[in-house]
């Protein structure tokens, strides 16, 4: 039974979709009530003792997989509140994870690497992290706890560092591209992605994101303490140019938002060691939109 927190979000849904495809018994939690056909969402707040408690004797889990968190917009505007949840709450569920001896997955960040100077094969885990916004250092700070207690405590310990997620599902307040591309494409009209031209960022598409994230979850395979996952570095003019050419009835434009707090190149040739599966191209994911879109 694979126990999957944060269960609400875009990827937690993701990944709880595709684990019950595959047959895993699943138990998502969050702190809203939400519906689903191929496991079980729980209501638990991974702040309070108690939610936690109940939810550890009524369950016996072979894994943790944690998402639960504030996004970067959220920590900014509310960080008191993104220490108690992405610190306090962490520590709080490893604290169960020691005591119950479950493998505990983290789900982190680009962001906790920040603007670490890379090598041309781009930024690999054993570089010093600099991260740039208070969200990266809290995705930071628990990678580190989770490290120090698996030294002292025997806690199996992985983080997983998440890219930029785009593709159906994924959007944001301040990112609605993510999701439009691959909405809008092959029904023409304007599509605004509100970076820079000339940005760059590592990305990838969630159904290679989930994919990659689950194979790690059901492996048997022992796992490192900290992977950089799967990650095209791209250009917004990359992007823009790659929509148009596929669906040339489509208009994009871009802004002049910057990417913040993440390093556009980032090594991930120890998962592609450990795990060496398929992880389709960006371009070959618009493609598939766009059949799909005509439909």
């Amino acid at each position: 039974m694979i126990l999957v927190t944060g269960g609400n979000g875009n990827i937690g849904k993701a990944v709880c979709n595709e684990l019950g495809k595959r047959g895993y018994q699943v138990i998502s939690v969050g702190r809203r009530k939400m519906d689903a056909d191929l496991y079980r969402h729980v209501s638990c707040d991974i702040t309070v003792k108690e939610d936690l408690d109940r939810l550890f004797k009524e369950y016996r889990f072979d894994v943790i997989f944690h998402l639960a968190g504030l996004t970067n917009t959220a920590a900014k505007n509310d960080p008191q509140k993104a220490v108690e949840i992405n610190v306090n709450g962490s520590m709080n569920l490893m604290k169960k994870a020691i005591e119950y001896s479950v493998p505990f997955v983290y789900g982190s960040s680009v962001n906790a690497i920040g603007l670490a100077d890379t090598s041309e094969e781009g930024v690999k885990e054993s570089d010093l992290s600099q991260p740039q916004e208070f969200y990266g250092w809290t995705k930071r700070f628990t990678e580190e706890m989770g490290i120090a207690l698996s030294n002292v405590s025997g806690l199996s310990f992985t983080s997983l560092r998440i890219p930029n997620v785009l593709g159906k599902g994924q959007g944001s307040v301040n990112t609605p591209w993510r999701e439009t591309c691959f909405t809008q494409i092959g029904h023409g009209g304007d599509l605004l992605i509100t970076y820079r031209s000339n940005s760059r960022i590592p990305a990838i598409h969630i159904s290679d994101l989930t994919n990659a994230i689950c194979e790690v979850l059901t492996s048997d395979k022992p796992r490192r303490q900290v992977y950089n996952l799967p990650a095209e570095e791209i250009s917004i003019e990359k992007l823009s140019n790659y929509l148009m050419e596929i669906d040339p009835e489509l208009h994009v434009t871009t802004g002049e938002k910057e990417p913040k707090g993440m390093c556009s190149h980032i090594d991930w040739s120890r998962f592609k060691e450990d795990y060496p599966i398929r992880i389709h191209s960006l371009k070959e994911r618009l493609q598939e939109a766009y059949e799909e879109n005509r439909k």
